[in-house]
């Protein structure tokens, strides 16, 4: 049913647009105060290129890396290099300074930190990796397995904690973990160090006593150097996305404003609704806590989310229509999500994409259908056929319905990441109570004004599926 009668269209039409220009002006005049208060687009690819080495000596201030018979991937980020990953056997050797060497040998028995090299992480620029492949008198090979090793050191950078997500962009808004070097070894996985004002050395597998702060005892080396961190005034990032957000919603309802938002439950025992509406969301949240967070891991726990709403929906005799699986307007609702997913992403990464990731097509077919199921679909079916709906039919108003599912969605995605984290960062803490709930209320609204469960996927699909393979 459609209401366009209701609806003086041009008047609809000029209002969106005066909208769009008030809200774009006000986020550009934010932009201008303070460009860096927006944070940095962390999004980074390997190149194809391979550069190998027989022997490579790296010195810092209070570190020393022996490297032989290695490798070294260029790292783009937004188009430019960004850093480089070095592979190769070797060793690697920290020297502390004497008030330090005592507090690390009472944490491990050692006075230096030694081990054998496995990996190399380094923030670099265009003129620091010609210098590094000078040094290293580094040429050209084909090593596709190189290619592979890298792109699993890459992914790492992807759970710093300190990283804010944003419609499945990556922004940071301050220094982090990610900002030093990481060295990889045998007997410490991960070691980060950087030399700035002062010498940086974290070792997360030594707890929260693992951070040491260093006095320069020179300047620092230009391949350890800490990058600066972006200023940060609150109001701006504030303004600028929340004017996206608006932006998004306001075309998700000009894109719907001949639809009848109106939608009628049935009547009848509810006793089931209720405990569904208990015991699923909980099954959920515990699912994410205790599967593997693969793509597939996941895609099977809502896959049993969604079997078990398709089957109480068939026992109410409300399939398909009530899950908002019906086929009517369904070209529709899917166009309406390819809009309003495609709008979040750009409004994540203040950014217009420069090409596409280099995959292949089987790579493209296979993220597209594990993103469509595990950020599309299936939670969706799950999400409005059950939670939404159902808080609707137990009387609470849509808004509300919106919201509670947003947060629900949104605990169970950001929970699990905010206690692997230990020590919670404010990035974690506005990703759970701030972005991650923006994008599943944009999903929500959008359902809300299609009533197909199709339009909600797609724009979450694509907010999952978009930064994977745009450069951006």
């Amino acid at each position: 049913m459609t209401t366009l009668g209701r609806h003086n269209l041009l008047a609809l039409l000029v209002g969106t647009v005066l909208a769009a220009l008030a809200l774009g002006m006000l986020a550009l005049l934010l932009i201008g105060l303070s460009p860096s208060s927006l944070g940095s687009l962390v999004q980074e690819h390997l190149e194809s290129q391979v550069y190998a080495f027989e022997n490579l000596e790296l010195t810092g201030q209070y570190l020393k890396l022996d490297l032989e018979d290695g490798r070294i991937i260029p790292v783009l980020r937004a188009g430019q290099v960004g850093g480089a990953v070095v592979l190769g056997s070797g060793s690697f050797r920290l020297d502390w300074p004497p008030s330090e060497a005592e507090r690390f040998s009472s944490l491990t028995g050692r006075k230096v930190l030694e081990d054998g090299f496995q990996a190399l992480y380094l923030r670099l620029d265009y003129q620091g990796l010609e210098d590094l492949k000078a040094l290293a008198l580094a040429s050209t090979v084909a090593a596709p397995e190189a290619l592979a090793a890298a792109r699993a050191i890459l992914a790492r950078n992807r759970e710093d904690p300190t990283l804010l997500w944003l419609f499945g962009v990556a922004r940071r808004f301050g220094p982090g973990p990610a900002c030093l070097a990481r060295i990889q070894g045998y007997g410490y996985p991960e070691i980060f160090y950087a030399e700035g004002e002062a010498v940086e050395v974290t070792i997360p597998s030594l707890g929260p006593e693992g951070r040491f702060t260093l006095e320069p005892v020179g300047p620092a080396g230009s391949f350890f150097a800490a990058p600066a961190a972006p200023g940060l005034v609150l109001p701006v990032p504030v303004g600028v996305f929340g004017a996206g957000v608006l932006l998004v919603l306001a075309l998700a309802y000009t894109l719907t404003a001949d639809l009848a938002p109106r939608f009628r439950h049935p009547a009848g025992d509810r006793r089931h609704l209720v405990g569904l509406l208990v015991a699923l969301p909980a099954a959920e949240l515990l699912g994410r806590l205790l599967v593997a967070g693969t793509m597939w891991a996941n895609s099977l726990l809502y896959l049993v989310l969604a079997l078990v709403v398709v089957g109480w929906a068939r026992s109410e005799g409300l399939f398909p229509a009530y899950l908002g699986l019906s086929r009517g307007g369904g070209g529709r609702a899917i166009l309406s999500g390819v809009f309003v997913g495609g709008a979040l992403v750009l409004s994540g990464s203040l950014a217009v994409p420069r090409g596409l990731v280099p995959c292949s097509p089987a790579e493209v077919a296979t993220l597209a259908a594990g993103s469509f199921l595990v950020g599309g679909l299936l939670p969706e079916i799950y999400r409005r056929g059950l939670v939404h709906n159902g808080l609707e039919r137990l009387g609470w108003p849509p808004a509300l319905a919106v919201t509670i599912t947003a947060f629900l969605a949104s605990g169970a995605q950001a929970l699990p990441r905010l206690l692997a984290a230990g020590q919670p960062t404010p990035s974690l803490w506005l990703e759970l109570l701030v972005t991650a709930p923006m994008a599943f209320v944009v999903a929500g609204f959008l359902y809300h004004r299609t009533r197909s469960v199709f339009s909600s996927a797609t724009a979450l699909w694509l907010v999952t599926f978009l930064p994977e393979i745009l450069r951006f």
